[in-house]
């Protein structure tokens, strides 16, 4: 049985390694995670070119963790190969993407590669959890990484429903847990206009944010300076508009 770590920020990010320290000794590690930053890709899977892993020599930076491999791919890829290659024929408990530098709120969830690894661990039918933090202060990282350690081993014990993955947001100095719904938080729409030397257009994209702080959401905990613990589903049906739609065309 193995726990499989991976992220979106890359290989050498403070947040995985600071988990690497406080997961190791809890079960066999496994470690798949990009060679480079791989941020704001989502669910994205490479089809049409190869991929590679290496393994990892230098285990005095990855804290003696043995079972490290870069992946040129994105954190989905990662989650795939290191379940049917690295791991293949071993029991996987639990997939922990993270943790992620800066929080993933509201609608960061559909761009996050961070939560987009933990929701293939859930499509594969295994225990997921992607967790980001505050990262204005490096030390929260360790921090996050002893509360993963104290909770992975409970929710094991408990179990999620089929499809389902946590995702977890680590604010600074918590004052407690809060079990929370998605929030409302998007990107207002903003597109930089630029010339290149050559005086070809490019652009950059960008946008202010704007939220709501509803009660009892992932937003208004982090806020309130709860940790914010949501559940999360594959199924992005819209019921209610099922519903509708079939009483409409009745």
């Amino acid at each position: 049985m193995a726990i499989l770590l991976t992220n979106d920020d890359g290989i050498h990010s403070e947040g995985l390694l600071a988990l690497i320290k406080k997961l190791k000794d809890i079960d066999e590690l496994v470690v798949v995670a990009p060679d480079s930053d791989r941020s704001s890709i989502a669910h994205a899977i490479t089809l049409r070119r190869p991929l590679r892993l290496n393994r990892v020599s230098d285990l005095v930076l990855l804290d003696g963790c043995e079972e490290v491999y870069t992946c040129d791919g994105t954190p989905v890829d990662c989650v795939i190969l290191g379940v049917s290659e690295v791991l293949k024929g071993k029991e996987v408990r639990a997939i922990v993407s993270g943790i992620n530098r800066g929080l993933n709120l509201g609608i960061d969830i559909i761009y996050s590669g961070t939560v987009a690894a933990a929701m293939e661990g859930a499509l594969l039918g295994i225990t997921s959890v992607a967790i980001s933090a505050d990262s204005s202060d490096k030390t929260i990282f360790e921090e996050a990484a002893s509360f993963i350690k104290d909770f992975l081993p409970e929710l094991l014990k408990k179990g999620l429903p089929g499809h389902t993955f946590l995702n977890i947001n680590y604010p600074r100095n918590p004052r407690g847990i809060k079990f929370t719904r998605q929030g409302y938080r998007v990107y207002s729409g903003r597109v930089l206009r630029y010339e290149d030397p050559w005086g070809r257009s490019c652009y950059w994209i960008s946008g202010d944010v704007i939220e709501k702080l509803e009660y009892e959401s992932d937003i208004w905990a982090v806020s309130n300076g709860y940790i914010s613990i949501t559940p999360l589903h594959v199924d992005l049906t819209n019921h209610d508009c099922l519903n509708s739609l079939r009483e409409w065309f009745m």
